[in-house]
């Protein structure tokens, strides 16, 4: 099959979509007032510190955009903010894509609803498409509105936030539409550079020792993954 197979999108999906992020939107808390706040849980208090500090680099040291975004908190109260639905033909490499007003063709579907993503992803199957679906920890809305920072953001190290922070506000800075793997390739750049600048800047050695190895990690990963849908197109064409 073609690589532009595209799906449709249903009015309930744009319902679903605008009422958990309207929810999300309504929970923010400023992150300042958190950390002053003799109340908040110690380890709340140290994570949303080291985020501002990074959220401070990377406006003042990698240019990223000066706005609200990351400058409150939510509690979303589960593992993950938002479910991935991702498709495509059976025998094909090629991704369904989904289009939507601004953010441009995607390959991928995100629901703040598990019940629908598990009911979109079944339907899918239903229709001979091979389904995968997947747990985000963040979306961004490109600086449509103040993304605040998650508590699925939160649950890892420093290292992790600061990369996820700079990724988000890269997509923020440029943003195509219709092109994720530009969007991506330009997002993971700049995610890269501004965790080693900030790695060094902090002085955190043994840091930029971890990410550099889970860099070439990913990148032998990656490459397997590449060399198996080359075989795998010779086998299907």
């Amino acid at each position: 099959m073609a690589s532009g197979v595209t799906g449709c999108t249903s009015i309930s999906y744009y319902a679903q979509s605008l009422e958990g992020h309207v929810e999300i939107m309504a929970a923010r808390k400023n992150v300042g007032k958190l950390i002053r706040d003799p109340s908040t849980p110690k380890a709340l208090r140290a994570k949303l510190t080291s985020a501002t500090a990074i959220r401070r680099f990377a406006t003042e040291e990698l240019a990223l955009p000066d706005n609200s975004s990351y400058r409150s908190y939510v509690d979303v109260g589960r593992n993950d903010v938002t479910l991935a639905v991702f498709a495509a033909p059976q025998f094909s490499l090629a991704p369904v894509t989904w289009c939507f007003p601004v953010f441009g063709c995607v390959p991928y579907k995100g629901y703040f609803s598990r019940k629908d993503a598990l009911e979109n992803a079944a339907a899918l199957q239903r229709r001979g498409l091979d389904v995968y679906v997947t747990g985000i920890t963040a979306y961004s809305t490109l600086g449509w509105f103040s993304d605040p920072l998650l508590s699925t953001m939160l649950r890892q190290n420093d290292t992790y936030l600061a990369s996820l922070v700079f990724h988000e506000l890269a997509h923020q800075k440029v943003y195509v539409n219709g092109d994720s793997a530009f969007n991506e390739a330009f997002a993971v750049s700049v995610e890269t550079t501004g965790t080693r600048k900030w790695l060094r800047a902090t002085g955190n050695r043994a840091g930029l020792r971890s990410y550099e190895a889970d860099r070439k990690r990913k990148a032998d990963f990656l490459g397997l993954i590449s060399k198996t849908r080359d075989e795998l197109k010779q086998v299907y064409g």
